[in-house]
């Protein structure tokens, strides 16, 4: 039988103090050499999702330790403690819908004792925004910058030829120059944009621009024609690309029918035949039809030839010389003298026809013949042209010689 002996008072203090030193031992560092940490802790890596979150690290110990993770991403609380204890991780959202991210978190314990815990952060989900949606420019064109603001690669799509960028693409946040060139058409013009994201996100920036401020006179803004048919113009003025046209066609010829800027407008006109004057509108208007100038041509109605009354002379006994001038609104055809022995003869009494009679003014002479001595003669002169036949006044003269009696012959061979 084994002999028991009993803990006197003095040695079962001596033992408690024995372990309570040995247990701060496992648990401290000691640099001393050929000490070994008894330390026991447990951990496992983290994978999270691409967006704000939280999870739970579970560390198991038997030892005071504490935590560095050395990212400003991730947030643990709490940094230190002993024994087995849940810790919460946090971690902001992934900026990248491209790629994951990772991140070592260290626990280490007073020991010596390290354990490394690897999170994994996934992808986050694609988001893309542009600092605006609308840009407009002045007709002089210039400069205008948006932003991009991102998580993802993306590329810039459609516009016009009148705009350029500084880049057509990048990844994450990014700025962007839109030049416009200066709008030398008085028309607004637009174009659309799309910044479409890796995934397929899209947005549109809608871009428009003023036409040129344009101004537009005429002068003059009145014409007077005579009825003779013959070229007219008015002067155009301004900044515009402008375009003729008249209200008739009949009359009237446009030799101008377009322009820019300054410059004529020539426009034909045919013979007004009739007495009545006549009227047109010729209209200038610019491009986009928000200007618009009416130069009005009124063409005065045509008139008879007018002339002077004949002058007679070298009056004989059976002949006499006599001479006009006229003037006409149109070209004069024909023309000459009528006479008789009574007052305002017409052609359809004796009359002498002028060759060469033509133009809108000239002179008229011929020999009156085959008269008979001592009478009397009125005489007038006639010119025709399209709206009719002038006459002058009368003029009268007497041949030479006695009046023949009845039987006589009027014209003896003297």
């Amino acid at each position: 039988m084994k002999k028991i002996i009993p803990y006197t008072k003095s040695a079962l203090m001596l033992t408690l103090n024995v372990l309570a030193a040995a247990f701060l031992l496992s648990c401290t560092s000691n640099s001393d050499e050929g000490t070994v940490s008894t330390d026991y802790i447990k951990v496992t890596d983290i994978v999270m999702s691409g967006n704000h979150a939280s999870t739970t690290l579970h560390i198991e110990a038997d030892c005071p330790w504490r935590i560095s993770e050395g990212v400003d991403w991730v947030q643990v609380s709490p940094v230190q403690g002993v024994g087995t204890v849940d810790v919460e991780v946090t971690t902001g959202a992934n900026p990248s819908s491209l790629s994951e991210r990772s991140c070592e978190i260290k626990v280490t314990t007073d020991g010596g004792l390290e354990r490394i815990i690897t999170l994994t952060q996934g992808r986050n989900n694609e988001s893309m925004d542009v600092s605006t949606h609308t840009l407009a420019f002045g007709e002089e064109g210039g400069e205008q910058v948006f932003t991009v603001t991102s998580n993802t690669q993306w590329a810039i799509t459609g516009g016009a030829d009148w705009l350029s960028l500084s880049t057509e693409g990048g990844t994450d946040n990014g700025s962007v120059t839109v030049i416009a060139q200066k709008n030398t058409s008085e028309y607004e013009r637009n174009a659309v944009f799309t910044v479409t994201g890796n995934s397929g996100t899209a947005t549109q920036i809608n871009v428009s621009q003023l036409g040129k401020n344009v101004t537009m006179t005429i002068e003059p803004e009145r014409i007077d024609a005579v009825a003779k048919g013959r070229e007219y113009s008015f002067q155009v003025m301004g900044n515009a690309e402008w375009i003729v046209n008249a209200d008739v066609t009949t009359w009237l010829t446009l030799e101008t029918r377009n322009g820019s800027n300054e410059g004529p407008v020539r426009i034909t006109l045919t013979d007004n035949v009739t007495s009545e004057p006549r009227v047109a509108n010729i209209r200038v208007t610019t491009s986009s039809g928000r200007l618009e100038r009416t130069c009005v041509i009124t063409q005065a109605g045509a008139t008879v030839p007018s002339l002077t009354q004949p002058a007679v002379s070298g009056v004989e006994r059976y002949a006499a010389s006599v001479s006009s001038t006229f003037t006409s609104s149109l070209d004069a055809t024909q023309g000459g003298f009528c006479y008789a022995q009574t007052p305002n003869p017409t052609v359809n009494d004796q009359s002498v026809t002028v060759d060469g009679v033509s133009g809108q003014d000239g002179q008229l002479s011929a020999t009156l013949t085959d008269l008979i001595s001592g009478r009397t003669y009125y005489v007038r002169a006639w010119v025709r042209n399209a709206n009719g036949i002038g006459y002058s006044s009368d003029a009268n003269f007497t041949t030479e010689g006695g009046t023949p009696g009845k039987d006589e012959n009027p014209t003896p061979d003297l």
